[in-house]
């Protein structure tokens, strides 16, 4: 039986890894948005708190990536 062997350090799987993740959160946090909208719900603060950590996410993969490809 074959042992299978997974690589964290690949630049390759990193990246697919991230940018899949990251469409992910971001479908999530737009879902939400629209289905607040077409409810005509009002918006409160935890979704202006999960808007800003969707950005502050999406810059934590950026430097992630950079830093990884530098």
């Amino acid at each position: 039986m074959a042992s299978l062997k997974f690589k964290y350090d690949d630049p390759i799987g990193l990246v697919a890894g991230s940018v899949v993740m990251e469409m992910v959160a971001g479908l999530c946090v737009g879902l939400r948005f629209y289905l607040k909208y077409t409810k005509r719900s009002k918006l409160i603060m935890s979704d202006w708190l999960i808007l800003a950590a969707l950005i502050l996410g999406t810059g934590l993969t950026a430097m992630e990536l950079y830093g990884k490809f530098l």
